[in-house]
């Protein structure tokens, strides 16, 4: 077998992500389908507005995700159409959370919980377009460790 390999430049990948045309209630939208078919029962929408430091939340009460669950979710496409899914799952091309997010902001982090055990992962665009790779981050920074411990309260 003859090929090329053509994966796409992390650094296009983010600009045609964050070019989808989400307003930012469509996004928060996208961001609230994934509490829903997390089951989550309560769900709250948190907005902060203060410049290059302004920030939105979206917490929930739904089951939470392993580490590896979470690395998935936070994977550009990594599960496509025809993966398996609960019949309550909203998602369907494994782009929505990233999408919906980069479209808005330059950094995304993820927190979540299950079985008392918490897992955080960040995407910082400045990051991948440095590197030129997709580096998810374990740890979000201080200033985000901090605004997630105000959170969980």
């Amino acid at each position: 077998m003859d090929f090329d390999v053509a994966a796409p430049d992390p650094a296009g990948m983010v600009a045609s992500l964050s070019s989808l045309g989400y307003s930012l209630p469509a996004a928060v939208a996208d961001l609230v389908d994934n509490s829903v078919s997390a089951e989550a029962r309560n769900i709250d929408v948190d907005f902060t507005w203060d410049g290059q430091s302004s920030w939105i939340a979206v917490t929930d009460d739904g089951r939470g995700m392993t580490e590896p669950e979470l690395v998935t979710a936070m994977t550009v496409a990594a599960r496509g159409p025809s993966a398996e899914r609960s019949a309550t799952d909203l998602g369907r091309f494994g782009v929505g959370l990233k999408s919906a997010s980069f479209s808005q902001c330059r950094k995304l982090t993820v927190a979540t919980v299950r079985d008392g055990s918490w897992h955080v992962r960040t995407w910082d665009l400045g990051v991948v377009e440095h590197y030129k790779e997709w580096r998810l981050l374990r740890d979000p920074g201080d200033t985000t460790t901090t605004l997630l411990r105000r959170i969980a309260g």
